[in-house]
């Protein structure tokens, strides 16, 4: 699993084990990497930096070799993803008060809008058949989640909620989306089915903020939280229970998708 952490003193990318074993950095500069999503096939990170002034997205190997730069223009790129079949990476540009969905393929050919709405759209996140996206949307005046085509078309709102609701992520089956929301007063994590139906809470904290759930292989939820005093990375089962801390850092850890 692939991760983000200040702890040698600016934002680099490392990797470890699933239980939190063999922690290496891959990324050596003294600018900063942001975010970092592992390629389907697990040969390839593609991730986000200001090495360039500013945020761009670059591939690299998945040990930190042979890093490429995909994209070059003068908007700041946020928030990819790989489609699971590996062909296409969806992306966010900012262009001040209106991020747009995007699709490119690995190596930065064939960039395309995919949403074209003068609201803000992000986030996007593939379903498992890759035959559409999840992803988070004002246009109904406030912060939802939205699913879409994987060409843009056919937009539906999903949460229809006056809170904050943000960080959709699909279950293997398709069956089920994570996501996150203010709605009980902090940022919590919950879990819905795909059609927006059967939400729960997940982790119930009254003490601190959980966010950045993923998925794990075994069936798990890896999340961020700062329920020990700073931002660290922990594992629950998919009913919430059972919450582990694999990071044990005092510098704290940021967590990014991989291989979802």
């Amino acid at each position: 699993m692939h991760f983000v952490s200040d702890r040698d003193g600016n934002m680099e990318i490392y990797v470890m084990d699933l239980n939190g074993d063999h922690q290496e950095r891959l990324t050596n500069t003294p600018q900063n990497e942001y975010f970092v999503v592992g390629s389907p096939d697990e040969r390839r990170v593609a991730f986000l930096t200001d090495r360039d002034d500013n945020l761009e997205i670059y591939s690299m190997g998945n040990h930190g070799e042979d890093q490429r730069r995909l994209t070059f223009t003068p908007q700041d790129e946020r928030y990819l993803r790989w489609s699971p079949d590996g062909k296409w990476i969806a992306y966010v540009v900012d262009f001040g008060g209106g991020d747009e969905i995007y699709r490119m393929r690995p190596n930065g050919a064939d960039q395309e809008n995919l949403t074209q709405n003068p609201a803000e759209d992000w986030e996007p996140m593939w379903s498992p058949d890759g035959k559409s996206f999840a992803f988070i949307s004002n246009r109904d005046g406030n912060q939802e989640i939205y699913l879409m085509r994987s060409d843009g078309s056919g937009s539906t709102n999903l949460t229809r909620h006056p809170a904050l609701d943000m960080s959709p992520v699909w279950s293997s089956d398709g069956r089920s989306i994570l996501f996150v929301s203010n709605r009980d007063g902090k940022l919590e994590i919950y879990r819905m089915d795909s059609d927006g139906s059967h939400v729960k809470n997940l982790t119930r904290s009254s003490r601190s903020r959980d966010w950045n759930p993923i998925w794990l292989p075994d069936g798990r939820i890896l999340f961020q939280t700062d329920r020990d005093g700073n931002l660290e990375l922990y594992t629950m089962e998919a009913d919430g229970t059972s919450p582990v801390n694999l990071t044990r850092n005092p510098g704290g850890d940021g967590l990014s998708l991989f291989n979802q």
